[in-house]
């Protein structure tokens, strides 16, 4: 019996097998056509497919590697050739032509073409193992996509800057009375301040001191002889109101600033971070600020990648953004692992597009090349898309004009005429924009497939 079932199981990945060779492109043949196929990958989808059936094909001796990867490799060659033009060409390696390739012997036995499939098949069959994708342990990525689950609800709403003041220093009298919106009202409430620190810093124009909490004035540099210093490359903007305490941290919020920033303080340092990168790591805790430092450790600092803005965490992980003013995403230190092994910035993942969240009951993200999954044995995967299959996908869905794609995370994108693709970084924007109106497909598309548009400006009314 066991030898009955093993020999239909064979028989049925021929099928399967000879099915795709048929296509020119793997993306024509369904999941539900190859259940033998994505039983031994153990996940579905052409992507996954593509890279499991080369990797098996590379296995192979060379005399039968060679003209299966004519036949099923997913290269820029599939695409420009027809399904007879592949065989021919792998036929030529046996001296044969296609016909004579793929005709049957007299007798028993099976064409060049069958014994090179059944040779793939038996391969397929007797692997236990899957040495494609990268692998690392994880704990944290199993709390980091619940934990965002739960901060994420939709588009973020981000507050934008006004106009910025000339910098300037004064000396505060011992007591000075200051605006501070309060969350919960909304109406400016005064509030008295007692100089506690000699290095105070009230810019011109500004009523809230650079670094000041109620009831001490410039809490958060205390260290600091000169707190004009901590702006760096930022200019000089009015604080929107006094820091306040999140979990471990002091935050201070600037507005004004372009792209707005906020002033952190750990217990150790103290400087600035873009607002929408930082975003990335309050999500991390569901806005929870120990449980965001439980999750992902204390921010250590900043830093800039090939032009994307960085956070950097005491843990080893980072939060880093597509562009200037664009929401952070968490990389624990695990799932960073994985991308260093794939080239991180300059490799072929490129970039994370998206939070970790639960696709079907198991922690993954989606990156510009690829994605990243927790296995059933616990383990991160990195896996490379073909990015010839992502643009043709994406010119599909672009072929009725301009409009909104949306990630798995909800993370969403308006679309132009020309290509350009903006990412939508609020409420006001997707409804000016035609929010659901506008969806060119109401299913979530694959970030490789996104990020196939070139990047273009962060989404406003004005920008359609």
């Amino acid at each position: 019996m066991t030898t009955e079932r093993s020999n239909d199981r064979l028989k049925a990945l021929r099928e399967e097998l000879q099915e795709i060779a048929s296509c020119r492109t793997q993306l024509a043949v369904s999941s539900a056509d190859t259940p033998v196929l994505d039983n031994a990958m153990r996940r579905d989808g052409a992507t996954n497919r593509q890279k499991f059936i080369e990797q098996r094909i590379d296995g192979l001796p060379e005399a039968s590697a060679t003209p299966l990867a004519l036949i099923l490799s997913e290269t820029d060659d599939r695409w420009i050739t027809t399904v007879t033009a592949r065989r021919g060409r792998a036929a030529e390696l046996f001296g044969l032509r296609d016909d004579s390739f793929r005709k049957r012997p007299d007798g028993p036995g099976s064409s060049r073409y069958d014994a090179l499939i059944d040779e793939l098949a038996k391969t397929i069959l007797e692997s236990d193992s899957d040495p494609v994708p990268t692998r690392h342990s994880t704990t944290k990525w199993v709390i980091g996509a619940l934990a965002v689950l739960i901060a994420v609800g939709g588009v973020l709403v981000a507050t934008q800057g006004g106009a910025n003041p000339e910098p300037g220093v004064e000396a505060a009298d011992e007591n000075v009375q200051v605006e501070n919106v309060d969350d919960d009202a909304g109406e400016p409430e005064t509030t008295d301040l007692t100089v506690t620190q000699p290095n105070t810093v009230i810019l011109d124009g500004c009523s809230v001191p650079v670094g000041a909490t109620e009831g001490a004035r410039n809490a958060l540099t205390p260290n600091i002889s000169d707190p004009m210093s901590l702006f760096g490359d930022y200019p000089p903007t009015c604080p929107s109101a006094l820091a306040k305490k999140w979990g471990d941290l002091w935050l201070q919020p600037f507005d004004e600033a372009e792209p707005p920033t906020v002033l952190l303080a750990t217990p150790t340092n103290t400087f600035f971070v873009q607002e929408r990168l930082f975003e990335g790591y309050r999500r991390v805790g569901g806005d929870d600020g120990t449980q965001a430092q439980a999750n992902a450790g204390l921010p250590s600092g900043t830093d800039e990648l090939n032009g994307h803005p960085v956070l950097l965490l005491e843990d080893g992980g980072i939060v880093i953004s597509e562009q200037p003013g664009s929401i952070g995403r968490w990389l624990p230190p695990e799932a960073k692992a994985a991308w260093d092994d794939n080239g991180g910035i300059d490799g072929d993942l490129g970039l994370p597009l998206a939070d970790i969240n639960l696709v079907d009951d198991r922690p993954y993200q989606g990156f510009s090349g690829g994605f990243l999954e927790l296995t059933d044995d616990g383990v991160v995967e990195a896996t490379i898309t073909d990015p010839i299959s992502a643009k043709q996908a994406a010119e599909e869905l672009i072929a009725n004009g301009p409009g909104i794609l949306r990630l798995y995370d909800q993370t969403a994108f308006f679309v132009t005429e020309t290509g350009t693709r903006r990412w939508i970084p609020d409420a006001d924007a997707w409804f000016c924009l035609g929010g659901d109106e506008a969806l060119l497909t109401e299913e979530p598309i694959d970030s490789w497939v996104l990020a196939t548009f070139e990047l273009g400006p962060i989404a406003t009314c004005e920008q359609q």
